[in-house]
């Protein structure tokens, strides 16, 4: 059974034209402060962890969370938890029978009651 390698920390990195620390999560650039201050390296060695024990995701709040970002989240804990009667990760055959199984229920769940809707799409007359 191959080894699982652990977590790889991104780097705190410095944006030369502003002189600020920032680190990259999840493609997103979280800036810190400037560069060589040891409040920068705390924010940091504070983000680092939160990032490592949310499972490697960014926070967010309720609000911000969309259907596919839902999904996605779920997507990766999925593939972490369950596993097979000989303890290997789902199969990417199971796997994508599984993500399909999720669009088409999302797609076809109708909205709750309290969403607004969409503004009505119009038309110019001809």
């Amino acid at each position: 059974m191959p080894v699982e390698k652990p977590p790889r920390v991104p780097k705190l990195r410095t944006h030369k034209a502003t002189g600020q620390g920032y680190v990259v999560l999840n493609g997103r650039a979280i800036y810190l402060g400037r560069t060589g201050l040891l409040v920068t390296e705390r924010r940091y060695h504070q983000v680092i962890a939160e990032w490592l024990a949310a499972g490697q995701q960014p926070k967010f709040q309720l609000c911000d969370v969309t259907v596919k970002e839902l999904l996605a989240r779920y997507w990766c804990h999925a593939r972490e938890y369950y596993r097979d009667a000989a303890g290997r990760r789902m199969s990417p055959r199971t796997a994508s029978g599984c993500r399909s199984n999720s669009r088409r229920t999302a797609a076809s769940t109708p909205p709750s009651p309290g969403a607004t809707k969409p503004p009505p799409v119009r038309r110019p007359a001809l």
